[in-house]
Order: C-alpha cells, then sequence, then structure tokens
C-alpha cells in the first residue's frame, strides 16, 4: 500500500498537487508537503485527491475513504485521547 508521501510524489510532487488541486481555492504546495510529512490528507481534499489520481491511473489505497484507518489519519495529532470517544 502505497503512502501519502510516495502518493504525492506519483502525482509529481506537492507543487503538482497543489496546482492539479486548483479549482478556484487550492492549497499551497507547502501544505501538500506538510500532508507528505504526516501522512495525512485532510478529509476537504480526499475527493479531489482521488479524482486526480484516478485520472492518472494511480490507485488509491482501499481505505482511503475509512476514518478508522490509523494509516491515513496521521499517527501524531489525530488519537482520541484514551477514555474518549469519537461519538
Amino acid at each position: 500500500m502505497l503512502t501519502i508521501q510516495e502518493l504525492i510524489q506519483a502525482l509529481g510532487g506537492p507543487s503538482s498537487v497543489a496546482n492539479k488541486l486548483s479549482d478556484g481555492e487550492h492549497p499551497t504546495s507547502a501544505a501538500v508537503q506538510m500532508w507528505a510529512q504526516r501522512d495525512h490528507v485532510p478529509w476537504r481534499w480526499r475527493q479531489s485527491f482521488a479524482k486526480i489520481a484516478a485520472s492518472e491511473g494511480i490507485d488509491l489505497p482501499a481505505d482511503f475513504f475509512d476514518p478508522h484507518s490509523q494509516a491515513l489519519v496521521g499517527a501524531s495529532s489525530h488519537a482520541v485521547p484514551e477514555g474518549l470517544t469519537n461519538d
């Protein structure tokens, strides 16, 4: 399974992804670089990111749209503190 960093590189790198996501409003290349570092594409951009990947013949991980996938939520700041739930 490709990591977010590998997907971004396969799509031409942060600048290329930022430009391809432009439809009025788009993330900066620095923001896309941060996605790669955190191994996380913000939910706001996932649908557009998936369309770009599909148009370039790049398969996304099966759990790309699974909100419970630890591989895609970024291991650092997105964890739910012990004793709390997302309910």
